[in-house]
């Protein structure tokens, strides 16, 4: 699945959140498709007579239920783009083609939007302008008729079943509308719920629960192309004295401080979380132990020029371990990391500690 990275309140940063596609509306819309042209099949080739009509919606029966090949082999974003194209595509040709003559075949593109709509999400808002421009192009072409004359939305006495097709247009918009609603609202819901359960409320980082699975991910994708990775364990010095003497307040400010600068420095392969009370993991994609180190004396200097103008001043010590060939999880390189940290401590804070073997 591919990695979705967002913006956290506290800065930019990397949160790597996997966002599944509504398989349920995804199969739902070629399922309706292939019914919807399998009936107009039916109708057009043995109640109507129109051969070329029955055959050409039999054609785009088929197409929907091949759309369903794609979602299986997960080729989600494929299915989409050919879902729709499927769908403006048979309007087109029955608008144009087939019966020019049967306006209410130009209703049918107004449901274009809606389904674009349901089929692509928030994430891809450029692919939905693309295919609104699309149907709106389209259906300005069918609208100026031959000779250029401006043919208007008429329905002439010629146009049979007409208020049968104008009955079936609005249920088709009103049930496409709905449940455009509903999954938006669901998925909106599901995102709320996801955010307040994988960050913290108060910097708005990653917490504990959620950096594992993704340092994991991460650990994995590293061994298995030998890239660089590091990590930081970072923790703020003396920080119950910071509350203790300034209050909860000025310790929220610090943490919050804290958060900020650390994701002013990341990079959107980066994942950075606060894991408790005053700590702090950076996990360095693509970045050694000296990368590392550099990137650990630039945040210090940012910290100190920063508290200097507001609050009570800060420091922090950090511990810095990176990836070796003989480390088979992710728990012996957050050991290392942890131990360096502790020398750093050891050896009066505010500064840096590389990991070394004793």
């Amino acid at each position: 699945m591919p990695v979705e990275y967002m913006n956290q309140a506290a800065g930019t940063n990397s949160t790597a959140g996997l966002k599944q596609p509504n398989y349920q509306l995804l199969y739902f819309l070629p399922a309706c498709g292939s019914l919807i042209s399998f009936v107009y099949f039916v109708v057009f080739l043995f109640s109507l007579g129109y051969f070329y009509g029955g055959v050409t919606n039999l054609v785009f029966s088929l197409a929907y239920l091949l759309t369903f090949v794609f979602y299986l082999l997960d080729k989600t974003s494929l299915g989409k783009h050919f879902l729709a194209f499927s769908f403006i595509s048979q309007i087109m040709i029955n608008a144009v083609y087939l019966f020019p003559r049967e306006a209410y075949f130009q209703l049918f593109f107004l449901v274009s939007i809606p389904l674009v709509f349901m089929v692509f999400d928030e994430q891809e808002k450029k692919t939905r302008l693309f295919y609104c421009c699309l149907v709106l192009a389209l259906l300005s072409y069918i609208q100026l008729g031959q000779d250029n004359l401006i043919r208007p939305f008429n329905f002439i006495p010629e146009d049979i079943w007409i208020t049968q097709n104008f009955n079936l247009f609005c249920s088709f918009l009103v049930l496409s509308l709905s449940a455009y609603m509903y999954v938006r609202i669901k998925e909106k819901s599901e995102q709320e719920t996801y955010e307040m359960a994988s960050t913290d409320a108060l910097t708005g980082l990653y917490n504990r629960r959620n950096f594992y699975p993704l340092a994991e991910q991460q650990f994995r994708i590293s061994k298995r192309s030998s890239a660089a990775l590091s990590i930081l364990f970072i923790d703020i010095d003396y920080f119950k004295q910071i509350n203790d003497q300034f209050g909860h307040k000025a310790g929220d400010d610090t943490l919050k401080f804290i958060a900020k600068t650390l994701s002013k420095r990341c990079r959107e392969s980066d994942i950075l979380a606060r894991t408790g009370g005053d700590e702090f993991i950076l996990l360095l994609a693509n970045s050694d132990q000296e990368a590392a180190a550099k990137l650990a004396e630039v945040i210090m200097q940012s910290i100190s020029i920063g508290q200097s103008e507001q609050g009570p001043a800060v420091s922090i010590s950090v511990g810095i371990a990176q990836l070796e060939t003989q480390d088979n999880n992710l728990e012996n390189l957050l050991q290392r990391a942890d131990k360096a940290l502790y020398r750093a401590k050891q050896r009066g804070r505010n500064r840096y500690q590389c990991w070394q073997a004793a």
